[in-house]
């Protein structure tokens, strides 16, 4: 999209591609098309799930342009004719449909925007070839995920507070004409080569109300916030806030938060400030407010945002000069510069005396080292770092990046305390050994991208950087770690032996159970139960010694020469009272009574059923086996939990509706609804059926055959269990009468066309209201064929964050007032 002045010319003087258009991919336009008249398609810059965008001209203001088509690609498809858009199933037609109109909708909103110098420019849109288009301002510059790529993936605190302020800036205006962005994160704040930092995709073509089916549905992970997944929130102006504040803490860290849907319950979300990272407190705490789950709790306004980084009256600076990384030196100066020293005497030495044809043979050579140097790579795997120092894996990373011409970082910051390996070692990698870095097979756009790496292609060579996360052995605890362990727990995780009563310290009495924590002694400071389990204190940290002692109480004790079978008494209160000990000396334990297994530590009521199969209190199971040997005083490596049904779901006489309701209550967002026809159901349609799995998925994203249903699961499972739910289709429809609902009723996708993931914290799209986004690029979470299966399930451990809930772990719906009130500046 450039004048060229040699008409005769066979390619490209700008960018090198050929002038006799290549043949494109069917999804896309051939180079040359005309649209609206006026716009000249050339070739597409990137595509995603929803749209893909071209740099075009406009023939009539004689400028670059942006071009954005709406193409779903899941829905339709390219016709013969090679311009229109053709939906592959007529039932889709009116999803279809729906999502063109509010494609269009978003465009009016932004265009609206066209004096806030800050937003992306839209010049104009229309329908056209039966879907529609875009026309945006072409810009040249990086946007802030390059910016980061080549500064060594993070910033320093004062640049970062600078983009972060002229973005709230933006923002300000932008919430004050009702329009949301929805889409904040580094791939979507543009820097142009005159400073002027730009706000792009504003969730045009990307909103999940108008598509019904949850495969739909991608949100930037780590940036978006809880309500885009669930609409059982309303959004408003501190839902980009979020997406700010995960932008900044991404800016400041190298590494994005948690997502926020695997904060629910263990929130593992670090403090910046416990990463080492030094910037003025009450910047922390505006970060941190704003990156609390329940949106309530946030900074409401971007002017709050602003005054709390001392931006009160803060005006944008568009220079390139303060915002833009230097232009790094190109051709022999760059690989000469990125040699180690004695590589460049070398050079020298051989310039010097090898004057004349003989030296520019050498130089030349050298010039083609590093685009030849893969010519023969078929395939690059990623080594295993796994009980490597520090020191090792940077060097083996470091090679990587040499031996391929990449661009290659590490990340250390992350730590787990393990008392039995070697301090700094690595313990887990981001991207696991054998993995495919590299693979000559496939173009840039088909490469694995493992683990966020970015791949780019000159022509000659692919250039793979980004950033590989490990994590290393620690002697640092955190009180978290600890939080709600027996004594005998944290003996075993510190690896100190039980029977060493020097170290694991008994006192008589006082304690309600066996192994009540009482203190910890580490040198001359000792820490009690108390200090441990307050929220305040979860970031405390102590590190670890080999004189460390544990003190805890000792009581009255259980004690069993066979266990007994505890599911054979069927209910918890049909148990009879067990027999208690007590040492009447370090050997000999003598009968002290009986006492009800309802009043012990045993009874793990953290699990679920659907009604007609348990009730309330039946006991499922036990994790230690009926005939062995049980001494509560001295349990072993396991101790003994009776697993006991908390919760009966009943979906009897309900509507889908208020059954996911139900689940949404105790933190279940894994389901899909259908007829017995495997047609798709709606929301407010009776059920009939509900059953619960641990499904597989085929290559098509149909349940495999085989998942057999569950007579009950774990709260601990709750990202794993689907619930297939489902409905009745009445007879015939007739008007409602029934209040407003809060969510908008509309047909799932039935099981035979894939299954609607709407777990995995996918939630499906007919449910979202419509400030909910597509996202088109960048990091996600979600599938488009099938739903995260067990092996992309969070751990639940971790620690809680500035949005902790409830002390009772299965709940989302209380927060401990302590703990905000402790993080108000």
């Amino acid at each position: 999209m450039s004048q060229i002045s040699n008409d005769k010319a066979a390619t490209c003087p700008v960018c090198g591609k050929s002038l006799d258009p290549e043949e494109q991919k069917p999804r896309f336009l051939k180079p040359g098309t005309v649209l609206g008249g006026k716009f000249i398609a050339g070739y597409h810059l990137g595509s995603g799930g929803f749209g893909n965008t071209y740099i075009g001209w406009d023939q009539v203001l004689q400028r670059k342009v942006a071009i954005k088509e709406f193409y779903p690609e899941q829905y339709c498809g390219r016709g013969q004719d090679g311009l229109t858009v053709v939906v592959a199933d007529e039932r889709l037609i009116s999803r279809y449909q729906r999502g063109l109109q509010q494609f269009l909708v978003e465009a009016r909103n932004v265009a609206a925007l066209h004096d806030v110098q800050g937003v992306v420019e839209i010049s104009n849109f229309f329908e056209e070839n039966g879907t529609g288009y875009i026309i945006m301002e072409y810009l040249e510059g990086m946007d802030v995920k390059t910016i980061l790529q080549k500064s060594g993936n993070k910033k320093d605190y004062e640049w970062s507070r600078r983009v972060i302020l002229t973005v709230l800036y933006t923002l300000k205006e932008v919430h004050k004409r009702g329009v949301l962005h929805r889409d904040i994160a580094p791939d979507n704040i543009f820097v142009t080569k005159e400073g002027i930092v730009k706000l792009i995709d504003f969730g045009a073509a990307k909103n999940v109300t108008v598509m019904d089916s949850s495969k739909d549905v991608w949100l930037k992970a780590g940036y978006a916030p809880i309500e885009q997944y669930r609409n059982t929130f309303e959004q408003g102006p501190y839902t980009d806030l979020y997406a700010v504040a995960a932008l900044f803490y991404r800016m400041l860290t190298g590494q994005k938060p948690v997502p926020a849907v695997d904060r629910l319950e263990n929130d593992p979300l670090v403090p910046l400030s416990d990463m080492g990272i030094s910037i003025p407190q009450q910047a922390e705490m505006a970060i941190m407010v704003c990156l609390n789950i329940m949106p309530e709790y946030r900074l409401q306004s971007a002017e709050e945002f602003m005054e709390a980084l001392d931006g009160k009256f803060f005006i944008p600076v568009y220079e390139p000069t303060w915002i833009l990384p230097k232009e790094k030196p190109k051709g022999i100066k760059a690989k000469i510069g990125a040699l180690p020293v004695g590589a460049k005497v070398a050079i020298c030495l051989l310039g010097i005396a090898l004057i004349g044809g003989t030296g520019i043979g050498v130089m030349s050579a050298f010039n083609n080292q590093t685009q030849t140097s893969m010519e023969n790579v078929q395939q690059v795997l990623m080594v295993d770092l796994k009980g490597k120092t520090r020191e090792e894996a940077n060097k083996e990373i470091e090679k990587l990046s040499q031996d391929y011409g990449w661009d290659l970082k590490v990340d250390t910051s992350l730590t787990v305390f393990d008392p039995s390996k070697e301090v700094g070692t690595v313990s887990e990698q981001s991207i696991p050994a054998g993995t495919v870095l590299y693979d000559a097979a496939e173009d840039v756009e088909q490469q694995s991208k493992a683990g966020n790496l970015t791949y780019t292609n000159d022509g000659l060579h692919t250039q793979v950087s980004g950033t590989i996360k490990l994590t290393l052995y620690s002697r640092t605890v955190r009180y978290r770690e600890l939080k709600g362990l027996d004594a005998y727990t944290i003996a075993k995780k510190m690896g100190i032996n039980t029977k060493d009563k020097k170290r694991f310290i008994p006192k008589e009495s006082g304690g309600k159970k066996y192994y009540d924590l009482l203190s910890l002694q580490i040198g001359s400071e000792k820490v009690t139960s108390g200090e441990i389990n307050k929220a305040e204190n979860r970031y405390k940290t102590f590190e670890y010694s080999d004189d460390l002692k544990i003190y805890y109480y000792v009581t009255d004790f259980f004690y069993w020469k066979q266990l007994p079978d505890f599911t054979g008494y069927q209910r918890v209160d049909m148990i009879p009272k067990q027999q208690l000990y007590r040492y009447s000396d370090e050997n000999k334990k003598k009968k002290v009574g009986k006492k009800s297994i309802e009043r012990s530590s045993f009874l793990d009521k953290n699990y679920y059923t659907l009604k007609g199969v348990h009730e309330v209190n039946d006991i499922v199971g036990q994790n230690v086996a009926a005939g062995k040997k049980y001494d509560e005083s001295n349990p072993g490596g396991t101790i003994l939990k009776i697993k006991v049904i908390g919760k009966v779901f009943d979906y009897e006489g309900k509507t889908a509706e208020e059954f996911i309701e139900e689940l949404e209550a105790e933190n279940f967002y894994y389901y899909g609804i259908r007829t017995e026809s495997d047609e798709g159901g709606d929301l407010s349609w009776k059920i009939s059926k509900v059953t619960m799995h641990f499904p597989t998925w085929d290559e098509n994203g149909k349940m495999a055959e085989g998942a057999d249903p569950l007579d009950f699961v774990s709260g601990d499972d709750r990202i794993r269990v689907y619930f297939d739910i489902v409905v009745k289709e009445p007879e015939k429809e007739t008007p409602s009468t029934s209040a407003p609902s809060n969510r908008s009723s509309g047909s799932y996708s039935a099981p035979s066309s894939g299954y609607d993931n709407s777990g995995s914290y996918s939630v499906p799209s007919s449910r979202n209201s419509s400030s909910d986004g597509w996202f088109d690029n960048g990091d996600t979470v979600g599938n488009s064929s099938k739903p995260q299966g067990e092996s992309n399930v969070p751990s639940n451990s971790g620690e809680r964050g500035f949005n902790d809930f409830s002390a009772d772990d299965n709940s989302s719906t209380g927060r401990e007032a302590d703990d905000f009130l402790a993080i108000i500046p």
